[in-house]
């Protein structure tokens, strides 16, 4: 670290120097805050969108990826030379003259114009958010920085305050909805404060901005302002009172003209950064047509595409807040609910049968509970039909994941939800400030279909088709670059249970993360199905979902869980009982691995797993024997079905595919489309139906849809 260049309430930017090849780099580093780690994650889920562009051609700033440091998140960045607020001070807020402003503006529209692209809404732009590459340069450039509330355009949420005061559409601050358009407003503004050395619309508070917006502009039609959540927050509703409307104004020059063409109060009439583009104000007579100014690159037909590589193949989506320094936080219009009670019921949420949510679904039944909120099944009164919808709490962390779970969601409209396996969504609305997600109903969780058979365990029949589209269902999701990272039989639904075969889906992505965006050391899933390396801290992938589908397909044959446990330490002894310890190349990498084992250099293994006394002495949790079954190795897996159910055929490969979804080393697992293929499935073994057909789900072909919760198992 070299010096500090800004903070906000995220933490830190600082300038350092990169000791493995000397460049010096601008470091963000994030708080290790829950709520601020949850942020961190939403930014890098917006940068790895954002890989596919360009980052000098569509100017917006070069992300070097993340690291950790402890426990905080740090984004690294490409050093600029100053922001534009410094660079307009050191004009002594005088302003800039139109030839300096015109390719400014430009850049920062084609900036627009490039996220729009790839459905990014930035959410948040204003002079210290704009860097100027290199002030030397006789044609300045610039760059768009921080996307720290950056969001996608197809899953923005009304109400939800985002941007800084004195930059924020008049759509924000007053809760009606909106896009893409909040942007271009802000760059309305940017350019007047170009033009003029200050902010246009400058206070302290959302009700003198929208003072000073009335005073100069005139005030927002009734139709907008009837949709606004927060309108009788500023407004006093008046039906014998005719609204005031501004005359016609006099000529103004092209760049008043097009100010007033981005700062159109109603969103659906303000100018498109296309748009822009192709202003007059841009015309090469008025200004030497420069690289960054060239309407063949950058107006509209042409988009600039970076050429690195990167896991999003197409647009995705979310919509997120959490403002920083100066910015305006999430509303808190009315009293929240904050209850500590680390699990949710209908008294917590005031939520009862035949409470209506979000104005037309009904509460008829409640499904499920967990931290998040609950699940409850409901009727839609406009169609008549019966959904399950998630109603999480309105505190502020738990509605930052459930941002989180809609950008996935979003991500995952590009599937097929029958053919891939997945539950549908159908969306999300708010009630209040709960975030509700509408999906399918469905008939009942794997969980509770194995009790109905006194867990007891499926006969391999119908074990085959269940475990063919659990794989199937990854394979898809690995399409698409997302992990689940909570797979367990309670997330796993039947669709029918009087169907043969039965068809199942997953469900539940409220943890779920784009692979290439997984944290080390982040804790994911639950006990007694995670993997190996997300309880040791150690870098993790797609496969730690594979080793959740070995120990849900043991539970399917047996009846009951393999490793079941109250703490990680519990799981891992029974793990290594089981299987073996993980060898030394990859405990030395875990973040956690001195938690669980002593460093011994005198062994033959480095690390020796701590006794349970040990482990008590240290934490004060005393080990417990939890398990049903105990395996000396899972080669024993086989006698124990023949001993329980008899020998049936592909038991023997069963064993042999279970072998291979729980290796230890992640490197060695058996892929999601290899297990597609494994003779285990063989149409000789069993009937080949239309969910375990390998034409379909081999690998080869990935199942697209044609379109535009987490519930916990409980202890026997």
């Amino acid at each position: 670290m070299k010096a500090f260049l800004g903070e906000g309430s995220f933490g830190v930017v600082t300038k350092c120097r990169d000791t493995k090849n000397n460049k010096t780099v601008a470091v963000k580093v994030n708080k290790s805050d829950p709520e601020i780690l949850l942020q961190a994650k939403l930014e890098i889920f917006i940068l790895e969108q954002l890989r596919r562009l360009d980052p000098d051609r569509c100017n917006i700033v070069e992300w070097n990826g993340y690291f950790l440091d402890g426990e905080r998140i740090c984004l690294n960045f490409e050093l600029l030379d100053q922001s534009l607020s410094d660079y307009i001070g050191d004009r002594n807020n005088q302003g800039l003259p139109m030839r300096e402003i015109r390719p400014i503006l430009h850049q920062l529209a084609n900036a627009l114009f490039h996220l729009g692209s790839v459905g990014i809404v930035h959410a948040d732009l204003k002079p210290v958010n704009i860097m100027v590459v290199n002030r030397s340069e006789s044609q300045v450039r610039v760059k768009l920085i921080d996307f720290g509330i950056a969001c996608n355009t197809s899953a923005v949420i009304p109400g939800d305050c985002v941007g800084t005061i004195g930059y924020c559409a008049p759509e924000i601050m007053l809760g009606t909805p909106y896009d893409e358009a909040i942007d271009m407003w802000s760059l309305g503004l940017v350019a007047v404060e170009l033009a003029t050395g200050v902010p246009l619309y400058p206070g302290e508070d959302d009700y003198d901005v929208l003072k000073f917006i009335i005073e100069t502009q005139g005030q927002l039609p009734d139709h907008l302002l009837e949709s606004g959540l927060y309108t009788d927050s500023y407004f006093i509703e008046d039906n014998h009172k005719e609204q005031l409307r501004r005359g016609p104004e006099n000529g103004q020059t092209l760049f008043v003209r097009l100010i007033k063409e981005m700062l159109a109060l109603d969103a659906n009439q303000r100018i498109t950064p296309s748009e822009v583009l192709k202003h007059p104000f841009f015309h090469p007579g008025l200004s030497r047509r420069t690289p960054c100014t060239d309407m063949n690159s950058t107006g509209g037909e042409l988009l600039v595409l970076s050429q690195q590589p990167s896991s999003w193949k197409s647009h995705g989506s979310q919509k997120f807040s959490c403002s920083f320094q100066n910015s305006v936080e999430f509303p808190q219009k009315r009293d929240i609910n904050t209850s500590a009670n680390p699990s949710a019921s209908e008294d917590d949420l005031q939520i009862t049968k035949g409470t209506i949510l979000g104005d037309h679904h009904v509460v008829e039944a409640f499904l499920g509970e967990g931290g998040f909120g609950l699940v409850t099944r409901c009727r839609d009164t406009k169609n008549n039909k019966t959904v399950a919808i998630k109603v999480n709490k309105s505190d502020p962390e738990i509605l930052l994941q459930a941002k989180l779970e809609i950008f996935i969601l979003e991500q995952l409209r590009r599937l097929d939800p029958d053919r891939c396996n997945i539950v549908e969504w159908n969306g999300y609305f708010l009630d209040g400030e709960r975030i509700c997600l509408n999906f399918e109903l469905l008939d009942q969780s794997l969980w509770d279909y194995i009790g109905d058979r006194n867990n007891q365990g499926l006969p391999m029949r119908e074990l085959r088709p269940i475990l063919h589209q659990l794989a199937n269902a990854l394979f898809h999701l690995g399409s698409v670059g997302i992990v689940h990272a909570d797979l367990k039989p309670g997330n796993i639904m039947v669709v029918n249970r009087s169907e043969s075969p039965v068809k199942v889906k997953l469900i539940d992505f409220g943890l779920a993360c784009p692979a290439s965006a997984v944290i080390p050391g982040d804790r994911v899933g639950t006990i007694g199905y995670c993997a190996p390396e997300v309880m040791l801290g150690i870098p993790y992938d797609k496969a730690i979902d594979m080793w959740s589908l070995g120990l849900v397909a043991v539970e399917l044959a047996t009846g009951v869980p393999l490793y079941p446990g109250e703490d990680d330490y519990d799981v891992l002894k029974f793990i290594i009982e089981t299987q073996g310890q993980l060898p030394d190349h990859l405990l030395e990498s875990g973040l956690y691995t001195d938690s669980y084992f002593i460093e011994d250099n005198h062994n033959e293994q480095r690390w020796t797993f701590k006794t349970p006394e040990q482990f008590q002495y240290e934490t004060d949790y005393r080990s417990k024997e939890t398990r049903y079954i105990k395996l000396k190795c899972l080669d024993d897996l086989e006698q124990l079905l023949k001993v329980r159910r008899g020998p049936e055929n592909g038991q023997t490969l069963f064993v042999r595919l279970i072998k291979e979804m729980l290796a230890l080393d992640a490197n060695q697992r058996i892929t999601p489309s290899e297990v597609l293929k494994h003779p285990f499935f063989d149409p000789g073994l069993s009937r080949r139906t239309p969910c375990t057909d390998m034409n379909s789900t081999g690998g080869q072909n990935l199942v697209l849809s044609q379109q535009q919760s987490s519930f916990g198992w409980p202890e026997f």
